[in-house]
């Protein structure tokens, strides 16, 4: 019998055995309903291009890699929660290597993939093989210098078929109206990837310490406790990363995408609102939370500061009392939807914070001679107090001049004075009143944030600010960069992040004053 299966699986690696001189390629790319025209220059299509058939499951694409030399690195998490026993994790694996079939080294950051694990029908979890996505990848493409996106897609005969979706480009492209029309929001209709990837580049959510939901080596995930797990996504367990690592290479493709020629010459063809808008607006967001899990049960709970302002802005310790921290929740009604009797995620106070992603860019705009760090904080000291979500900062976009120019700071401040915008005053007086420099900035947001620290440790301080958390939430769901028709950024039915309360009662919207209290606001 272990030889009949030994031949097999010789006759299948033969099959789809690459070899660079391969004249007859089968395998056909399909770009929305034809075949892909102009072959793109990545590590996924030339590998298909040198292949008699197509790759039609995860287990077939993992070993044409493997065949032509390639490594495969997977990392886990549970798309219901930490403590959900759905059984609904997804994988990502970074793909790294040498091969004389690429002209080049893949490097970390360059080529990702993901697919799911699902109970089969007997119960086990292993690889989802249900019709619909199966495995969904971004590669860098060496001609472009930014990022194409694929998927393969099962469909209901079983039959399966691989897409090209789009690239970066195409992802500035959908965005590109974004936080500058009015309602409702006008996304393109490019690409479903264009939901999560907006600026174009690889994502992690969670991508700080300590990576709510994820494996990891300190804080495994419970796989395989309360479900038999099949032989083959057993392996890949074995080989489970930390996801440390794979935030590495996240970081690296994001950093790598932002100072690439390419990607660059991309967006020099985007109006000046675009490209400032990660300074104004939101463009993706990240998660972060106290660092200890709740089970582990520590008196106190640290609060990220990036909840209450910009890190460019002022940084501190915030902590508060788990018992107050628990009785806040207790008040709202807090419900973990996947779990019985849990009131919270899996660490405390997971919130919406801005992505590194939107601060690199900051950076790289900087670094261009576009902005100073001066005008960076006068526009970061416009409603401080609502560090991510400010819809009355965002607003102020639409006031900037569309292409850039040696003068197109005093056209703004025109543009501005004109606007009617409610803040616009404010900022005016930012950009143009020495007296209001970086350290006054600093010195008023650190005032802030300390306000905040002692508030946290009273009873309606703590109430007011897990309040403030639910309303954080929320207003991600509500922002535009969440309402993508095709697949919107917190995978709403797939992935269950946070905890359900009552955050906002009688839709009361609510502004923080100078001591870190609440007042509600009307529109």
């Amino acid at each position: 019998m272990k030889s009949i299966i030994w031949t097999a699986q010789l006759f299948f690696l033969s099959i789809l055995l690459i070899s660079p001189s391969l004249a007859q390629a089968e395998c056909e790319i399909q770009y929305k309903d034809q075949s892909l025209q102009v072959r793109n220059n990545d590590a996924l299509s030339i590998l298909m291009t040198q292949v008699p058939r197509c790759p039609q499951n995860v287990q077939e694409f993992k070993v044409l890699l493997e065949q032509v030399g390639l490594v495969t690195e997977p990392y886990l998490v549970n798309n219901r929660g930490y403590h959900s026993t759905r059984g609904s994790y997804s994988l990502f694996e970074i793909v790294v290597g040498r091969t004389p079939n690429l002209p080049a080294d893949l490097l970390p950051g360059q080529f990702f993939f993901g697919h799911f694990v699902l109970p089969n029908p007997q119960g086990a979890l292993d690889w989802a093989s249900s019709p619909g996505l199966t495995i969904e990848l971004i590669v860098w493409d060496y001609d472009k210098g930014y990022y194409n996106f694929y998927e393969l897609i099962t469909n209901e005969n079983g039959t399966t078929t691989w897409f090209y979706r789009g690239d970066s480009h195409d992802a500035l492209l959908d965005t590109e109206l974004l936080h500058r029309v009015p309602s409702p929001p006008k996304f393109g209709n490019r690409m479903r990837c264009s939901g999560c990837h907006s600026s174009g580049g690889p994502i992690l959510k969670e991508f700080n310490p300590p990576f709510n939901d994820w494996w990891s080596i300190n804080r495994p995930l419970p796989i395989g406790t309360l479900r038999p797990v099949t032989a083959r996504l057993e392996s890949d367990l074995q080989k489970l990363g930390d996801v440390a690592i794979f935030q590495a290479a996240v970081q690296q493709g994001i950093e790598s995408l932002e100072v690439s020629d390419g990607y660059q010459f991309v967006k020099q063809s985007l109006s000046l609102p675009e490209i400032l808008r990660p300074l104004f607006c939101p463009v993706e967001i990240n998660l972060e939370s106290d660092l200890f899990a709740n089970e582990l049960g520590s008196s106190q709970i640290r609060v990220p500061s990036t909840h209450f302002v910009d890190p460019r802005l002022a940084k501190a310790d915030v902590i508060m009392s788990r018992g107050l921290y628990v009785n806040a929740l207790a008040q709202l009604s807090s419900k973990f939807p996947e779990v019985e009797n849990l009131v919270d995620a899996d660490h405390a106070w997971l919130a919406p914070v801005k992505s590194f992603q939107d601060r690199n860019a900051i950076r790289n705009l900087i670094r261009l001679g576009v902005l100073n760090e001066e005008f960076v904080l006068d526009v970061l000291a416009v409603d401080f107090r609502n560090p991510v979500f400010s819809v009355f900062r965002c607003e102020l976009l639409n006031a900037l001049p569309p292409t850039f120019s040696s003068g197109w700071v005093n056209e703004f401040l025109v543009n501005l004075s004109q606007s009617g915008l409610l803040l616009a005053p404010r900022l005016i007086e930012n950009i143009t009143n020495p007296a209001r420099n970086a350290d006054f900035h600093r010195k008023e947001a650190l005032s802030f944030l300390n306000q905040c620290a002692l508030q946290m440790q009273t009873e309606i301080g703590a109430f007011e600010q897990v309040l403030m958390l639910g309303q954080r939430r929320i207003e991600l769901r509500r922002n535009q960069i969440s309402m993508n028709p095709l697949g919107q950024i917190l995978e709403p039915g797939f992935r269950v992040i946070f905890p359900r309360q009552n955050p906002v009662a009688h839709e009361i919207y609510y502004l923080q004053d100078e001591n870190c209290r609440l007042r509600p606001f009307e529109f």
